[in-house]
């Protein structure tokens, strides 16, 4: 009988592949929300992402295909007009620097790579079951964060404090934190 359960187990196991183990990214749901301007803190230690656009941006990031790219200094503003790409299916994939925000228009459903070559790095992603993570080998040792955002998306970073990384978006955290999330969490 062990026998016979043994073989069904594994011809199951065979004709299914590692399906049984592996998520169906087609049924990941994002939930992002339509990015129409930015703002980036003078200290580089905020980005706020808004859904209307600005009276008087210091820039305008023209999104007409995915793979556009645009680079936004730290201390300015920037509004983002989709051109020939619909709002509800590009996202900004981000790297954040003290220096600024480098962003490529992305869709949001396809699988992404990012490589992580330096501490202290950081992306802001659609979602982390769509990313695929190439790290430096110099980096192997080091912790990477990943944090969900207000906007729906997540911000994913190598390095800690301990390392001499300042948390590029500390106030996410506790923008996101609310009592009622407080009270909800198993411990």
């Amino acid at each position: 009988m062990r026998y016979l359960t043994f073989v069904l187990v594994l011809v199951a196991l065979l004709l299914n592949g590692c399906g049984l183990f592996v998520k169906d990214e087609s049924k990941i749901k994002l939930e992002l929300n339509i990015i129409n301007s930015i703002y980036y803190n003078d200290k580089a230690d905020f980005y706020f992402t808004g859904y209307q656009l600005l009276a008087f941006p210091d820039t305008t990031f023209n999104v007409e295909n995915y793979g556009d790219e645009f680079f936004l200094p730290a201390g300015k503003t920037m509004n983002v007009k989709y051109i020939k790409t619909s709002p509800y299916q590009t996202f900004l994939l981000s790297e954040i620097s003290p220096n600024g925000i480098f962003f490529r228009a992305i869709n949001p459903i396809e699988r992404i790579k990012i490589k992580f070559d330096k501490i202290c790095q950081s992306f802001v992603i659609a979602h982390p079951s769509l990313t695929d993570i190439e790290i430096d080998k110099t980096l192997r040792l080091e912790q990477i964060k990943i944090t969900p955002r207000h906007d729906g998306s997540y911000q994913i970073t190598i390095g800690d404090k301990g390392r001499g990384c300042e948390e590029l978006m500390k106030s996410e955290k506790n923008i996101l934190r609310s009592k009622e999330y407080e009270m909800m969490i198993n411990r």
